[in-house]
């Protein structure tokens, strides 16, 4: 027992000092990472009157690039990033054409999340050695592919509705706040979490059926971080 309580003390007192070490090491520089977590976009769409609103889930990742000074016990910089996904979701579309009221044409319709491009402000506080947790604003391009095929004719348009495939891109520009924490490894390597909530402006237009289609989504991002600071 007695061996064991030293080899513990020993451990614990090695730990301690490579922490407080890293704590000393100056976290200022440029680094790069990669990402990978899941993702969440609650897409909200209006055909003329008709609203509906979807839930695409599925998994995220990409990379970032950045740079962050140290100011003491405040860690502040700005990164760029770029992430990758396709999830999805297919529904059904019954919408009154826009020329003709009083007839439906019903629809299938597939929403896909694409790839997005952000810009964001990282600050955060050394709240133990080598631990920052912080809060991002960041400013985000994000694109969803609608996709959508005519299954049924407009009986007074005739041609109008009658298998005529709608394929657009809402790219979305918005404002995305979250929250992170940060852990150093050591000199170089880094590895963290993310969250953040994409609030993004309404996208409209008119399709080749006449509806008009509006496009206002919501996301939620949780991602796991690694980094190397050169």
């Amino acid at each position: 027992m007695k061996k064991l309580a030293l080899v513990s003390a020993a451990v614990l007192g090695f730990v301690a000092n490579a922490s407080a070490h890293l704590d000393t090491v100056n976290k200022s520089g440029f680094y790069v990472g990669l990402n990978g977590g899941y993702g969440f976009a609650k897409s909200k769409m209006n055909f003329g009157t008709s609203h509906q609103s979807h839930t695409l889930k599925g998994l995220i990742g990409g990379g970032q690039l950045g740079y962050q000074h140290d100011f003491g016990r405040v860690v502040g910089g700005l990164e760029i990033g770029t992430d990758f996904t396709k999830s999805h979701k297919k529904f059904n579309i019954k919408t009154a054409n826009s020329t003709t009221p009083a007839n439906t044409d019903t629809s299938q319709g597939k929403m896909t999340r694409k790839n997005d491009y952000s810009v964001a402000l990282r600050v955060g506080y050394k709240v133990a050695p080598c631990w920052v947790a912080g809060v991002k604003l960041g400013y985000e391009r994000n694109n969803f592919k609608y996709k959508a095929l005519n299954t049924t004719a407009n009986p007074a348009g005739a041609a109008v509705g009658t298998g005529k495939s709608v394929n657009k891109t809402f790219k979305h520009n918005g404002f995305v706040p979250g929250i992170y924490i940060d852990k150093l490894l050591n000199k170089q390597f880094l590895v963290g979490m993310e969250y953040g909530y994409g609030m993004f402006k309404q996208k409209t237009f008119v399709d080749a059926n006449g509806d008009k289609i509006a496009h206002k989504p919501r996301t939620h991002d949780v991602k796991v971080r690694l980094g190397y600071k050169f």
